[in-house]
């Protein structure tokens, strides 16, 4: 995990410039598949690793928040491949940690409402989430 981590900081690090963080994921989105097709525990271990690399990066905050909806939206494609309860508390647990790194207090807010459902067992429509999670410009 220490390697994951710091092989995230690095491509963190080396982006080319603030257009690309808009466009572009800076985390392994397969790593949250990867981890939340299996156990609970590196489901969640893993998506509090990518969140704390990107707190690490530096990033302003608007693109900080735009990665934390990235990793909110593969967080819920997990869990909609893998819905048994363990899967579903940990990406539940997981859009907590993410709720908590966000400085937009919308985007906050729409996390901890789909930690909840994703705790009940509701996994909303990718669609529908998308809008919920980008953040207010300036956030």
């Amino acid at each position: 995990m220490k390697k994951f981590l710091l092989g995230t900081a690095l491509c963190l690090s080396t982006v080319a410039g603030p257009a690309a963080y808009a466009q572009t994921a800076l985390f392994d989105a397969g790593a949250i598949a990867a981890a939340c097709s299996g156990q609970g525990a590196s489901c969640l271990s893993v998506i509090a690793q990518i969140v704390a690399a990107l707190q690490a990066a530096g990033l302003p905050a608007d693109q900080l928040n735009s990665q934390l909806a990235a990793v909110a939206n593969a967080a819920l494609d997990a869990a909609r491949a893998a819905p048994t309860p363990e899967i579903l508390a940990a990406v539940a647990a997981g859009l907590e940690t993410v709720a908590a790194a966000s400085s937009d207090p919308a985007q906050a807010a729409a996390l901890q409402a789909l930690a909840s459902n994703v705790a009940a067992g509701d996994i909303p429509n990718p669609t529908a989430v998308a809008q919920q999670l980008e953040p207010v410009s300036g956030a």
